[in-house]
């Protein structure tokens, strides 16, 4: 299952070597929501959702990479940014990057990363999975559990852009709530469709009312005879 993002590769001979949990700073979502990720990774499904570094979780990619079957634009690569150092500093700085492992095996079984974009929101940037962890509906339940998290904090929405044809993706985000916000069109990634999940009631109900009014008005207004 693929999303946005697309990270650093280069090739590499795999490895079983675990995956060890690093601890860091204070993160730039917990500088602004308050420690909101509990201290145990959270169990969702059999698989556990541990915060690692982001060479972790760089290596994690590079291990995995023919399995998560994600492939670098050619489009984007002429950017030059793939390697770009600024790009691990963005990483290393703002994001939150996890690991989903099996409970039970402790192998690593898919990535995640989330960053704030401001004071209130937070943007879902990457998800993958291998094949075994895909069609357990486990990305709507990851994202439920940290939308949980995150409810009772200053975070009010999580925003997250997918290509149109990621069909998986486009059902996992609509099973958990989140609303279809339009399309976005770039030269790195086309047109990719955008999505947004309120953390709160107030939050979707003026979203409906001022981009789905017929919602209201269906119910509200008697219909009109001639």
């Amino acid at each position: 299952m693929k999303s946005m993002d697309k990270l650093t590769t280069q090739p590499s001979a795999h490895t079983s070597a675990p995956i060890e949990v690093t601890e860091k700073t204070l993160s730039l979502s917990e500088s602004l929501w308050g420690s909101w990720w509990p201290a145990e990774a959270p169990l969702i499904c059999g698989f556990t959702l541990s915060r690692v570094s982001f060479h972790d979780f760089i290596q994690f990619y590079i291990n995995y990479a023919h399995e998560l079957g994600i492939e670098e634009s050619k489009d984007y690569a002429n950017l030059n940014e793939i390697n770009h150092p600024a790009r691990q500093a963005f990483y290393e700085r703002v994001a939150d990057c996890l690991i989903i492992k099996s409970h039970i095996s402790h192998e690593p079984m898919g990535l995640i990363a989330l960053h704030p974009t401001d004071w209130s929101s937070y943007y879902l940037r990457y998800i993958a999975l291998r094949p075994a962890a895909r069609g357990l509906g486990l990305t709507s339940k990851i994202l439920d559990h940290v939308s949980l998290l995150l409810k009772n904090t200053d975070c009010m929405r999580i925003d997250t852009h997918t290509l149109a044809n990621n069909i998986s993706m486009h059902k996992s985000l609509l099973n958990c709530g989140f609303l279809n916000a339009g399309v976005t069109l770039s030269e790195r990634w086309g047109a990719l469709t955008a999505y947004t999940k309120h953390l709160n009631s107030a939050g979707k109900l003026s979203y409906l009312k001022h981009y789905s009014s017929h919602i209201f008005t269906h119910h509200t207004q008697p219909r009109r005879t001639s």
